[in-house]
């Protein structure tokens, strides 16, 4: 929507407090020159840049946030939730809202904001024109904080599709030979180093003490950066199966699917998958992606330089410091991923250009960032392949009651730690959990970060359970045949028992015990119950309960 429509939709109280704020000399009685003395305005070149001046620092980053973000509608939640990051935190929950409250208010009356549709269904837009010279602005401003490098460098690194490319190489090796995988489901190391080899971009796999690693995707601890981000791409596609028998395979319809796709299509995807995939470790990935292509759209920029502009949206992420984070896990992939050219200033020093396609790729924020507001207040839980689950603190209130339920708790302090074992997952699934309630339950935490061995584990002990049964039933023990089948075939026990027992015996629901006991002898069956306490004799009812596993183990033996 444009500015004139976003007025037109608006009521005059809204238009006069516009007017009041920015000083606009008009009838502030009537809409139709309110509309257009706001509308003149606008159309002045300084008329944003001079608004953007006066406005409060909290301001100014929400509407650096709306520029870069790149949609142009918000849901109400959506936009409280972005309002909610850029306000400072307060002691109290009340103060905190009435802030996000006051600086929405500011940016209503603005007019970079419009609050649009009926109270249930409330929407806000940023009009299109109003956006442009926003997003504008806010891109000189942040290309004005980094150190260009002038000169084209004489070798640069492009990867271009690759990736995709290498996707398919993936695919098609998975279906033409036998991958066997290890007990805690990763392809034997003799067979990882042939296929790296075949890929564009050659990879050696993880030596044997990896260390520290975890929270960047489902096989990361497992597999070197590249190949681990193409591979759990393939099977969040559904391409790979990963059978418990020990053998990778593949679905043929949706690697079918997938190889028709065209390469550009493929890249764009992964790039998606990409900021989905490490967000569940970098929550600010989808700002920090947005930003770095506005930096490098024009000019080769030095990496380190971007880093200082990127300020406290690039953090340390447990024992891996700030700027590995960041060169590593950010810059490195968007090279690997296509989106970014590489090549060396001076001194050898790094420096970055945005690439063609990933211009392009980049542009489709809608598509690169959904439901970032909700998985931004998801707790950052991280499962490690030892079991042990990492908490921070803070997050312990959110989900800690759930967790107690899977898995046990071993300390609590600044961080909290649990550990699923086998009989944790047993009590769970006792209590009425199921393998896919689990499984979804630590994916939600975790940001899809399930270690591959945990989750092959956990189906495991899931389809371990059960194996084995016992029931509960009562059971009516019958001398003979002639017997059992007068008294099963009339109407009240026909519909209330479950099954027989041996040749001689029904089953039926513990429940149904004090009904069936009165049935039997209102027709006139002298019922005998097994006696096993003297203090149950005159209880007829207790001592049938009691007779259930004599009389289920000799129906068994009969």
């Amino acid at each position: 929507m444009r500015l004139s429509e976003c007025l037109n939709q608006s009521d005059i109280s809204r238009l006069r407090r516009i007017a009041v704020r920015q000083a606009i000399s008009c009838s502030l009685y009537s809409k139709n020159a309110l509309l257009q003395a706001i509308l003149t305005s606008y159309a002045e070149p300084e008329h944003v840049p001079t608004r953007l001046q006066s406005i409060s620092r909290e301001a100014l980053s929400a509407i650096q946030e709306i520029a870069l973000d790149g949609r142009l509608c918000y849901a109400q939640e959506e936009l409280f939730a972005m309002l909610h990051r850029v306000t400072p935190a307060q002691e109290a929950s009340r103060d905190q809202e009435n802030s996000t409250l006051t600086l929405l208010s500011e940016l209503l009356e603005e007019g970079m904001v419009f609050e649009l549709g009926s109270p249930s269904r409330r929407t806000y837009v940023c009009p299109i024109d109003v956006w442009k010279r926003l997003s504008a602005i806010t891109a000189k401003n942040l290309r004005d904080t980094v150190q260009r490098y002038v000169h084209e460098p004489a070798v640069y690194r492009f990867d271009g599709s690759a990736m995709a490319r290498d996707a398919v190489t993936c695919l098609l090796f998975f279906a033409r030979q036998d991958v066997k995988l290890t007990q805690d489901g990763v392809i034997f190391k003799r067979q990882q180093s042939q296929l790296l080899q075949l890929l564009e971009i050659a990879e050696e796999p993880l030596p044997t003490q990896t260390g520290w690693r975890f929270g960047f995707g489902r096989r990361f601890h497992d597999y070197p950066e590249r190949f681990a981000l193409i591979y759990d791409h393939l099977c969040d596609e559904g391409c790979i199966i990963e059978d418990p028998q020990g053998q990778l395979g593949v679905d043929r319809d949706a690697s079918a699917a997938y190889m028709t796709r065209a390469e550009d299509e493929r890249a764009r995807a992964l790039v998606r998958f990409y900021v989905r995939t490490y967000r569940g470790a970098i929550r600010t990935l989808a700002r920090v992606v947005a930003r770095i292509g506005r930096l490098t759209a024009r000019d080769w920029v030095y990496g380190e330089s971007m880093l200082h502009a990127l300020g406290d949206l690039v953090t340390d992420y447990y024992y891996e410091p700030r700027a590995s984070v960041y060169e590593w896990r950010v810059m490195q992939m968007l090279v690997c991923l296509g989106v970014l050219m590489k090549g060396q200033g001076e001194n050898g020093a790094p420096v970055y250009k945005m690439s063609e396609p990933g211009s392009l790729w980049l542009n489709h924020s809608e598509e690169l960032d959904p439901g970032e507001t909700d998985q931004s207040m998801m707790p950052a839980a991280v499962i490690q392949p030892t079991f042990d689950i990492l908490l921070p603190a803070e997050s312990d209130s959110i989900v800690g009651w759930d967790l107690q339920q899977v898995a046990v708790s071993v300390t609590r302090d600044r961080m909290c730690v649990y550990r699923l074992t086998r009989d944790s997952i047993y009590i769970a699934l006792q209590a009425g959990w199921t393998e896919g309630r689990l499984l979804e339950f630590l994916s939600r935490v975790s940001g899809n970060c399930i270690p591959g061995n945990v989750e092959h584990t956990i189906r495991g002990w899931c389809e371990e359970y059960g194996r084995v049964s016992l029931l509960v039933c009562c059971v009516l023990n019958c001398r003979d045949e002639q017997t059992l089948a007068e008294i099963e075939h009339l109407p009240p026990v026909h519909d209330r028992h479950i099954g027989r027992f041996g040749e001689l015996a029904l089953a039926f629901s513990p429940n149904q015990l004090q009904d069936l006991f009165a049935l039997l002898k209102k027709l006139g069956y002298l019922v005998k119950t097994t006696v096993t306490d003297a203090s149950e004799k005159n209880d007829p009812q207790a001592n049938a309960v009691a007779a259930l596993g004599k009389s289920a183990v000799n129906a068994r033996r009969r």
